[in-house]
Order: structure tokens, then C-alpha cells, then sequence
């Protein structure tokens, strides 16, 4: 897990070169926390065959880390929801347009179909 951190933080880091540096800098950033996850998840996950002999304190504790990252997930997803309320983006209306309508199908131009098909 610890290994995972620096590559976190680097995600929110945009460094200072043009669009395709950006681009490159991304999926090298991108390949490397994938291989760093799957080093990580799969150590992890196989690891649980070699902590007993008994099948039953083998599918215990499978049962408990399936239960924990449960746990951490809901948990992840509720500290999101606490930060993006703070920030109020709960109150931003997707639907809104520029002059003050609230539709989907709105249009800016106002343009009907009628008009459009002459």
C-alpha cells in the first residue's frame, strides 16, 4: 500500500510541458499504478494459501479481507461525497443553460426544426 502513494500524489501533479508530454506523462503514470496495484492486489490475494492448513481459517480469512475492503470502499465513497458537498458541487445544475432554462434538449440558438429543415 505504501507503494501506491507517491503515484496518488502524482496524479494531481500537471507538469509543465505541452499536450503530448502531458499525454505521455499520464499513461506512464497510468501503466505504473496499474502494475503497482496488481504487484500488490496479487501478493495479497495469494498469500491467503499459505497461512493454514485447514481450509476453514483459509475461507475465514478470505471472508474477512473481502469484508474489510467492503468496508474501505463505503468508507472511500463517503469521504467523496463529504468532499465534493463541501464544494458545493451538489448544487451545480447539469441541465442548466447559459440563458437561465432548465432542459436537456435546450438549444442556444433557439433555432427551430422548422427552420432548420428550409
Amino acid at each position: 500500500g505504501i507503494c501506491l502513494v507517491p503515484l496518488y500524489i502524482l496524479i494531481w501533479y500537471v507538469p509543465d510541458v505541452g499536450k503530448e508530454g502531458k499525454l505521455a506523462y499520464y499513461i506512464l503514470l497510468y501503466i505504473f499504478l496499474m502494475f503497482t496495484k496488481t504487484a500488490l492486489f496479487i501478493s495479497t490475494r495469494t498469500y491467503v494459501v499459505f497461512l493454514s492448513d485447514d481450509s476453514q481459517e483459509r475461507d475465514s480469512a478470505t471472508v474477512y479481507r473481502s469484508l474489510f475492503s467492503l468496508v474501505g470502499i463505503i468508507s472511500g465513497m463517503a469521504i467523496h461525497g463529504q468532499i465534493v458537498a463541501v464544494y458545493g458541487q451538489a448544487q451545480f445544475d447539469p441541465c442548466a443553460s447559459s440563458n437561465g432554462t432548465n432542459s436537456t434538449n435546450a438549444s442556444l440558438q433557439h433555432v427551430s426544426l422548422e427552420e432548420v429543415k428550409t
